[in-house]
Parts: structure tokens; sequence; C-alpha cells
């Protein structure tokens, strides 16, 4: 994705505790056992942070589709202070971050969590096809969501996320992840946890999968649970 896409980060709100840690001891939530896989993000790996701006292409950098190798992470480690800092000190403070990626020639703009693994062990969650910041915010719902301990399962109708429609989550194929969440690639330094995507419905409340669906419905979302090499033709096996 060599694009003009901006990468956006939207912090939310501390939790209703008035602290500035996410809920739970970190060392709790950090604590490896047989049931709590590790993490192997920037934080994790490195206690300094400065904030730095990320561009797309810069992003994009980072998205190797065998994550880094052992040759060049000491070369990952070194640029993580400048690369994720603003990031690392969001997830620090809330728990997460909002990434967003402004809309190019082809596809709508997107949104991804950053650090919803890294503080719960929770999938990162996406969401696409709507305004930049509505879906930042949406993000952030389903985040709090995760935080105040209401998951929410794969493959059902989920309220609470939008305004007025339920979304179902949908599992990611990997091979997305490259393409499409770069910076999670980096901030995780390749061991990209699970990603859901939030899908949401037509104005008739029907589903992409559903017969009947509207054709933007269909469209501004790309088809995340199915690989890239079957995914219908379109901009999202591309997107600039």
């Amino acid at each position: 994705m060599h694009s003009s896409h901006i990468v956006n980060t939207m912090a939310d709100s501390p939790a209703p505790s008035g602290g500035t840690e996410p809920a739970g001891d970190p060392e709790d939530r950090r604590r490896v056992t047989a049931d709590i896989p590790p993490c192997h993000c920037v934080i994790c790996d490195s206690e300094t942070a400065a904030p730095h701006t990320l561009t797309a292409a810069e992003n994009e950098a980072f998205a190797d589709e065998d994550g880094p190798g052992d040759d060049d992470e000491d070369a990952v480690r070194a640029l993580v202070p400048g690369w994720f800092g603003e990031a690392a000190a969001h997830v620090r403070r809330t728990g997460w971050t909002s990434i967003g990626i402004m809309p190019g020639t082809r596809t709508p703009g997107w949104a991804f969590s950053v650090g919803l693994w890294h503080s719960y062990r929770a999938p990162e969650v996406s969401l696409f096809g709507l305004l930049l910041p509505d879906m930042q915010q949406r993000v952030n719902r389903a985040g709090r969501l995760i935080r105040d301990n209401k998951p929410f399962g794969l493959d059902i109708e989920v309220d609470g996320i939008l305004d007025a429609q339920p979304v179902v989550a949908k599992r990611v194929h990997p091979g997305w992840y490259p393409t499409l969440f770069g910076f999670a690639v980096g901030f995780y330094r390749g061991a990209v946890p699970p990603f859901v995507q939030l899908v949401w419905p037509d104005s008739h409340g029907l589903f992409p999968w559903q017969p009947g669906c509207g054709l933007r419905c269909r469209t501004v979302q790309p088809q995340l649970w199915l690989p890239p090499e079957l995914h219908p033709d379109g901009p999202w096996q591309n997107p600039h």
C-alpha cells in the first residue's frame, strides 16, 4: 500500500475509576500463564517512548508478511521509541488506542485498535466504511466493553457499538494484516494477535453475506474473514 493515507491516533478516556492505568494490576494483566499467551508489543519490550508522527508509507514498512526476522530485530527495536511512542503512551494510560487511516483514492478509511491484546489479551478490533471519527469512536466503544468485562462473541449480533444497529464480529484472516494493519504488525513486533472486523448492516438490517444486502454496504466494507486470494475483485486487495 504505497499511498497518501494519513494515520491518526485517538486515545480513549481513562477508566471511570479516575486512575491513569486501565483496570487491573499491570503485572496481573501481563503475567504469562498456561492460559494467558505472551505479548510481544513495544511496551513489553521497551520502557522508553517518545512521540513521533507515523506516515502511511512508514507504517507499511513494518508490515513484512513474515514479520521482523532475527537479522533486523535490533533495527526494529531501535525504532520503537520514535515510531510507536504516542500509541504506547495512549495504551499505558487507557488500555488501548484507536488508529485511523484516512480515505484514499479508491477506498474509504478504516479504524482499528492497538493495545487490547496487551492490556486484556482480547482480539484487536477493526471497522470499515464509515466516517473516520465515528469509526474511531466506535472502536473505543468496543474497547470499553472489553475493559468492563463485557466481551462479545464471534458471528453473533452485538449491540452498543453503533448507535442504532448491531454489528457482527468476524475473525480477520491473518493474510490481511500486512496490508491493512501494518501499524499493529510493527507495534506487536511481528507477533500480531488476533483481529476481528466489526461488520455493520445496511439500512434494512442485512449484512454483506446475506442475500439482498445493499451495494454500498457490500463494497465499502472488505470481507476480511476470507483469505485475500479468495476476496472478490475490488479496491480492498490493493487499497490506496
